[in-house]
């Protein structure tokens, strides 16, 4: 078990933020499979969010973006959705879909 406040017994995936040494986020597994946020030298957590994961989506990765270390991406079979993390220490989902690739025949 990670913690009292979560039912999962595992870590899916882990990244450290580029540009925050200190700052770690994680998925979690079954049945919980929550993005928790870590503050890695005060060994705390964050935040964290609920992944509502439905049958047959799968989590593979989680990771911060390159580009805005704010912003957390979690992809996996049929899962795709990016989040920000707010200044109230929330957060918030601000994309969840992939547009289909189209057949340019």
């Amino acid at each position: 078990m990670i913690s009292a406040d979560y039912e999962a017994r595992e870590f899916l995936s882990v990244d450290f933020c580029p540009d925050n040494d200190k700052l770690i986020v994680t998925v979690t597994g079954e049945p919980d499979f929550k993005i928790i946020l870590w503050a890695w030298d005060k060994q705390k957590y964050v935040a964290d969010q609920a992944l509502g994961i439905i049958q047959p989506q799968t989590v593979n990765q989680i990771s911060f973006s390159n580009m805005d270390p704010s912003v957390i991406l979690v992809t996996g079979k049929e899962l795709f959705k990016y989040y920000r993390l707010q200044e109230s220490n929330h957060l918030k989902l601000i994309h969840t879909q992939i547009k289909e690739k189209q057949d340019v025949s």
